[in-house]
């Protein structure tokens, strides 16, 4: 029996997807990865992003898509963005926000973040979404 060869790329993959390990170490994975910027790297956060059972695991996959992958990650974004989960919402949204393009641009205006709208003083519901620092215009 052949001994598999172990290297970084799938010990990391490993830990990442690993409910039983460390949460902080899966994130650290998670930012490595997005750094790496590679298709391999991509299709395992987009893999986390999607199907992740720790839900600070998948908005942090979901983040980093964003803004590690930028237009490239925008299919899934897309996808998340139009979730029925309004968690998975709101990381779309942030991760959308990441990625820096008109295409990203033109969804937050064309389907405005509601989910991530904060009220003001007066209770309420303050127009420009919580993501925003200045308006797009």
């Amino acid at each position: 029996m052949q001994t598999p060869i172990v290297t970084s790329s799938n010990v990391g993959a490993t830990i990442i997807r690993s409910d039983t390990k460390d949460r902080d170490v899966r994130l650290e994975s998670l930012h490595a990865a997005a750094r790496i910027g590679n298709e391999a790297a991509r299709d395992l956060l987009t893999d986390v992003a999607m199907n992740a059972t720790d839900l600070a695991v998948r908005k942090y996959a979901i983040q980093e898509l964003g803004h590690g992958f930028g237009k490239r990650s925008m299919p899934v974004l897309k996808q998340l963005f139009a979730s029925p989960d309004e968690d998975m919402r709101a990381s779309a949204v942030n991760g959308v926000a990441r990625v820096h393009t008109p295409e990203a641009v033109a969804l937050l205006e064309r389907d405005p973040p509601t989910c991530c709208l904060v009220g003001n003083e007066s209770g309420a519901s303050d127009p420009q979404p919580l993501l925003y620092s200045r308006p797009l215009s």
